[in-house]
């Protein structure tokens, strides 16, 4: 746990630490936190059988104290999560899908997700950078469409690298 930095400090390792139980919920996944600040907070291995596949993703960890709840004509507005420009200049030569975690901490700590790379099997030598920021709420059925794609795209661009 950070012993410095104040609360930012301390929201931004609460997220972290939400993020790692979230995709540890799925046996099929194994988290690893990096230790410095490259862009992305956690490297995620997918594995099959008990074993890892190769196969990763990055997820970048982002969070907030304020709420985001907001109703409008029924609906909730979903959260825009933008990226700098240097986050962007780092990420954009990664040759792995990279996510975007968002949690809102007084809103239940509810987590949102978006693209930054994403896997796209129309271009599998590398995943293109989505720009768009509307970032959807995080739930257990998404999570596991966000493992599907991942892991379709590393079929696709094994077959496709391979000819």
């Amino acid at each position: 746990m950070p012993e410095t930095g104040g609360i930012a400090s301390m929201i931004g390792y609460r997220a972290e630490q939400l993020a790692l139980v979230l995709l540890t919920r799925r046996d099929d996944l194994v988290v690893h936190q990096l230790p410095t600040d490259s862009g992305i907070d956690l490297l995620v291995a997918l594995r099959k059988d008990g074993k890892e596949t190769g196969r990763q993703f990055g997820v970048q960890v982002k969070a907030t104290a304020q709420p985001l709840t907001h109703q409008h004509n029924g609906g909730v507005i979903l959260p825009r999560v933008s990226v700098s420009q240097t986050t962007q200049q780092r990420l954009r030569d990664l040759t792995i899908p990279v996510a975007l975690f968002y949690f809102a901490m007084r809103d239940g700590d509810r987590a949102y997700f978006r693209w930054l790379l994403e896997p796209d099997p129309a271009v599998p030598a590398a995943p293109r950078w989505n720009s768009n920021e509307r970032a959807v709420e995080m739930t257990s059925d998404l999570l596991d469409k966000i493992v599907e794609q991942i892991d379709h795209w590393y079929d696709v661009r094994q077959v496709r690298l391979a000819a």
